[in-house]
């Protein structure tokens, strides 16, 4: 079977168990960035797309890197605030820049999914924001052999960028400030005139007395200067677009768990109230503190900007001592975010900064960083998740996984090691360790320990077995598999695998077949598999795959002189996924599965469970070949929640003809699905009736 390839939680699934994790906690796990896509709808070759959290300043904090190629200039971006991260924002409103740059949009401390609990506001001074940028700036050089890189600025982002590029010009290619800070207390002044103006003009006069009871600026009250922006957007001065919209594209981020939309609620509306006290923040001047600049400085501003006026910005230009030149971009048709107000011409001009500034990199040198500092390391992420499961397997139980990853290189998935352990009503245990190792190349490598003291059912042998068959038994086993895949060629990798396992029968029922001794493998027993698999996959998304492909060949072979007894086995499965009009999906799945010789009577190729032939109990059925066939159609309902109709049929047989020629068994059914992502693995609760019961359950991903 398939394993997915993004999503940590996902690989906990084990054989008899589906998690139904905390939705909180599942959200966090199933936040990530989309693939960038190619033509064929596959991932772009040499492109990234990776959420990640770097260590700077002793505190980790998010980044979020796209780009078609990563040989394309570094833009990072500084957000407003302080706290207004814009991560959920920019791939929405500014896709087209990451086909021209690896465009870095960072969640500064204390702002989205970098606002942790315990954040400590006392952290957030000036020095130590600047500091954090200098460490990333130094991180994203050494990642991507980049010795210079771009840096954009918006708003209070502007007040640290431009520090940035004048303390250490050598780091950058060139400064673009959008709705660059010049002075604040000049700008507020500027905007109060501006406010009385209109609001005597048009005759409102509760207005104007509100304005007068603030004061004229400087604002020492933190509140009173809240108010007054408050008083400046609602005249259009300032947010080009409102905070139901913005915040809807929150919600819809994938890059972003609910936990993180409420975290970037609370850092936006936290602003910069730790801060305004600081002489250091409050009384920045450009004029005066940042004369001059080396680098190439673009200032993007909105013609109806101001929280930023469009006066200072171009005073500041005029006065600026920049040897490599400074230019003033104006946005006609907006106010304080012209990146949301104008995308596609954004766009155009940043691509004309890129055009005037850019010239291939050569590589930084390793040591060259100034101050003899180091760049941030790349962090790994760490999850810690209860759950709770139920299927008709397992009855209603729960568990704990950790989890941690860390990309080997930019261009690769990320790797993996995952651990699992569970209990459930029934008095079953099972422990779990994964592994997957990604690497250039397309290659992977992927390893599993699982150890199960696992009461269960045993119906016997054939299609036919009646209900009345039933026996319960307790085995206990340890089970390894390694699996080594290259790329061979896009989308197909080839390799060797082996298995490894020991089982003890515990408990059998008196009178049983299973404690006759008559049945191979009924007493356990060591088996040591070896054998090789072939995949090809060209599904647009692993977890929630739209369109495409998924082939697979897997062959086994137990020789009977390294084990018990001598078998052998072998998989043959295709996916097809063909998407339909308003976002539906049609699915399809064949599976066979064969086997041969002394094979063990537990080991039989089944069906019944979650993922194949669902309404049967798991391993209901077993013989020495098993074949099903599946269809879904997934369709969405409302938001993120979606729906599904399948239907399946399966049978098994002692010889291959029989799985076609015998009386089929059949299984429907319909479900929900929860998205907590935009585009992640989904929430299943699925419900399915078939000949011989039913079942409900409750799982992460789809059935295929």
């Amino acid at each position: 079977m398939a394993r997915n390839d993004t999503c940590l939680i996902g690989a906990l699934l084990m054989r008899q168990t589906c998690t139904l994790v905390l939705a909180a906690a599942v959200s966090g796990c199933l936040a990530h960035t989309p693939a960038i896509q190619g033509p064929d709808g596959r991932p772009l070759p040499g492109s990234i797309a990776s959420l990640e959290k770097v260590e700077l300043g002793g505190m980790e904090q998010w980044v979020l890197l796209r780009g078609a190629d990563t040989t394309n200039p570094v833009l990072l971006r500084l957000h407003g605030g302080p706290g207004a991260a814009e991560m959920p924002v920019v791939p929405r409103y500014n896709r087209t820049l990451e086909d021209h740059f690896v465009v870095v949009t960072w969640d500064q401390r204390g702002a989205g999914k970098s606002n942790h609990r315990g954040f400590d506001e006392e952290t957030m001074t000036f020095e130590r924001f600047l500091e954090d940028a200098y460490e990333l700036t130094l991180h994203l050089r050494e990642r991507f052999g980049q010795d210079r890189i771009y840096l954009m600025g918006h708003s209070w982002g502007t007040q640290l960028g431009l520090r940035l590029v004048a303390r250490q010009p050598e780091l950058y290619r060139a400064y673009i400030g959008v709705s660059q800070l010049v002075n604040q207390e000049q700008g507020t002044r500027i905007a109060r005139e501006w406010l009385a103006e209109r609001f005597r003009e048009d005759g409102r006069t509760s207005e104007l007395e509100r304005l007068e009871a603030l004061g004229l600026p400087p604002y020492a009250d933190h509140g009173d200067y809240v108010r007054f922006q408050r008083m400046v957007d609602g005249e259009g001065g300032s947010m080009d677009v409102g905070f139901t919209r913005l915040a809807w594209s929150a919600l819809r981020a994938p890059e972003y768990s609910l936990l993180d939309v409420s975290r970037w609620v609370r850092g936006a509306r936290r602003g910069s109230g730790p801060m305004w006290d600081s002489p250091t923040y409050r009384e920045h001047d450009a004029f005066e503190q940042v004369p001059r600049v080396e680098v190439p400085a673009y200032f993007f501003m909105g013609r109806r900007d101001y929280n930023t006026p469009p006066a200072l910005v171009e005073a500041y230009a005029a006065a600026l001592d920049a040897p490599a030149g400074a230019e003033v971009v104006v946005f006609e048709d907006s106010a304080h975010t012209p990146f949301l107000a104008e995308p596609e011409r954004f766009a155009s001009e940043l691509l004309r900064v890129r055009d005037e500034t850019w010239v291939l990199p050569s590589p930084a040198p390793a040591g060259a960083y100034p101050n003899g500092q180091e760049a941030a390391r790349a962090a790994t992420d760490r999850i810690l998740l209860p759950f709770l499961l139920y299927t008709p397997e397992t009855g209603l139980g729960g568990g704990a996984a950790a989890a941690g990853y860390r990309r080997l290189a930019p261009e690769v998935p990320p790797s993996s090691l995952l651990t699992a352990a569970m209990v459930t009503v029934e008095r079953q245990l099972s422990l779990e360790v994964l592994w997957e190792l990604h690497r250039r190349g397309g290659s992977r490598v992927d390893a599993q320990v699982r150890f199960e003291h696992f009461p269960d059912r045993f119906f016997g042998v054939g299609p036919g077995t009646p209900d009345e068959a039933e026996e319960a038994y307790t085995s206990r086993f340890v089970e390894t598999e390694l699996r080594l895949q290259r790329q061979v060629r896009p989308g197909l990798r080839l390799g060797p695998q082996a298995t490894f396992r020991w089982e003890r029968m515990i408990e059998t029922e008196e009178g049983g077949v299973l404690a006759g001794g008559d049945l191979i493998g009924a007493d356990g027993g060591r088996w040591l598999g070896i054998g090789a698999l072939a995949t090809y996959d060209t599904r647009d998304d692993v977890l929630r795959p739209r369109r495409g492909v998924y082939l697979e060949a897997s062959g086994l072979v137990h020789p009977e002189a390294l084990g018990t007894s001598g078998y052998h086995g072998a998989l043959l499965e295709a996916r097809r996924f063909l998407p339909l009009a308003s976002r539906s999906t049609v699915a399809y799945r064949a599976a066979l599965e064969a086997s041969g010789g002394e094979v063990p009577v537990l080991l039989l190729p089944g069906l019944g469970g979650s993922e194949r032939l669902r309404g049967y109990y798991e391993g209901r059925i077993r013989d020495r070949f098993a074949g099903a066939l599946q269809g879904e159609v997934r369709f969405p309902i409302w938001w993120r929640l979606g729906g599904a109709v399948f239907g399946e049929v399966g049978q098994v047989g002692p010889r291959l003809e029989d799985v076609f020629s015998g009386k089929a068994e059949l299984s429907a059914g319909a479900g929900l699905r929860f998205r907590l992502g935009e585009e992640g693995a989904p929430i299943r609760v699925d419900f399915a009736v078939g000949r011989r019961g039913n079942g409900v359950y409750a799982t992460i991903g789809e059935a295929f």
